[in-house]
């Protein structure tokens, strides 16, 4: 490794790319931070399609933290990036009562099936036994992935 090189990021998807980038502008220009990544493109597989939408209440509780922690980063307005990156963008999850049940998860409600089929009513078609209820998340944002990708690419550069 280069003795300039004090941190290493292997892998430069959405994740890898974003540390690089929050690293560099708390340590500033010329901080041996190096971001090794095989594709020649950066964020190219699922980070530019798994970017597009952050639902805080999706996974285990370290991963609902650490995706609030990056929502509540991206809305701030101060430092802000140079156009909007993200905005409110409401995320319904659905299915069945048990499995809604154990994805139950702060900042979400509970929707009946009408409530659902109100919302979208494509869903009237679905088997009743499938599609049985719902969870609103309004804490999700939409995000412009690829220009958050550059945002990052650019700070971390």
């Amino acid at each position: 490794m280069d003795p300039a090189c004090d941190v290493l990021i292997i892998g430069g998807g959405i994740a890898g790319l974003s540390l690089a980038s929050e690293l560099a502008e708390r340590r500033g220009s010329g901080a041996g931070i190096v971001l090794a990544e095989t594709e020649p493109v950066l964020a190219h597989h699922t980070s530019g399609r798994s970017a597009e939408q952050l639902i805080p209440s999706y996974g285990p509780a370290p991963v609902r933290e650490l995706t609030g922690a990056t929502v509540a980063r991206l809305l701030d307005p101060h430092p802000a990036p140079p156009r909007p990156l993200a905005w409110p963008s409401r995320m319904v999850l659905v299915g069945t009562e048990a499995r809604l049940g154990a994805e139950a998860a702060p900042g979400t409600q509970p929707l009946s099936r009408a409530e659902l089929v109100e919302l979208c009513p494509e869903l009237a078609c679905s088997p009743a036994d499938a599609v049985e209820a719902g969870r609103l998340d309004s804490t999700s944002v939409r995000t412009d992935a690829a220009a958050l990708v550059a945002w990052h690419r650019d700070r971390a550069a």
